[in-house]
């Protein structure tokens, strides 16, 4: 289970706006409800719209994870009825698809890279970070900093990426002196043993839990846990607008 949530704020002293959801929408057949990478046309708007404007103690649920970008794009038709049973607010994270992370290890045409964000346009201001999940044995070398710096160059100008690293080796100020160039944010990443790395690379932050352990312990307004366990917090010095 991923846990997100969106920060907004005109002053970076105002108590932020803090927006939950979840990864979902996950690889077709592996979830009851979800039928050719979308719910059917009736189930779309309550599983969609329950999880939206819901408040709970100064929570409002309004942001998800799209799985099922990282097996293959969406469909155009399957898109819009994304969009159409969310409201304006609503906040659609979608992983970069495997194809180009794993399979081609960031080694891909920039025309693939924008045939993707393309894809999610029907989703206009819906649309949030794309989130470039690479693989454990990605690890830190000469040639991979070069492939990732060429790639993050590459990624449309429209595009906000968050880039999460499975493997300790990136975690130096070199790595975030790059993600910084090139306004890509670290993903601050909850996985299994790996050390939490805190540095904000851009002027937003795209922050996952996994696990069942996280998720148990979750409890809508708890910002001792996000502060505590994610060393986030709600008055970061650093000019970030936006949560996720």
């Amino acid at each position: 289970m991923t846990i997100a949530w969106t920060r907004t704020s005109s002053q970076r002293s105002a108590r932020p706006d803090i927006v939950s959801g979840s990864r979902s929408l996950a690889k077709p057949g592996s979830m009851p409800e979800v039928k050719n990478d979308a719910p059917p046309r009736r189930q779309a708007s309550s599983n969609l719209s329950r999880t939206s404007g819901k408040k709970e103690r100064g929570w409002t649920r309004g942001t998800i994870e799209l799985d099922t970008t990282f097996y293959h794009p969406p469909k155009p038709t399957i898109v819009r009825s994304w969009a159409r049973h969310t409201p304006e607010h609503f906040r659609f994270a979608a992983k970069m698809p495997q194809a180009i992370t794993h399979v081609a290890r960031l080694l891909t045409l920039a025309e693939h890279v924008e045939a993707f964000v393309r894809s999610l346009d029907p989703l206009g201001a819906r649309r949030g970070p794309l989130l470039v999940q690479m693989p454990a044995d990605f690890v830190r070398e000469p040639g991979t900093v070069g492939v990732l710096d060429r790639f993050l160059a590459a990624c449309p100008a429209d595009a906000r990426i968050a880039v999460e690293f499975r493997d300790r080796s990136w975690q130096r100020a070199e790595t975030y002196d790059l993600l910084r160039r090139r306004s890509a944010c670290l993903a601050w990443t909850a996985w299994r043993d790996l050390p939490r790395a805190h540095e904000v690379t851009s002027d937003f932050l795209y922050v996952r839990w996994m696990g069942l352990a996280w998720f148990a312990s979750f409890q809508p307004g708890d910002e001792g846990l996000l502060q505590g366990n994610l060393g986030l917090s709600m008055e970061h010095e650093e000019p970030v607008r936006e949560v996720i």
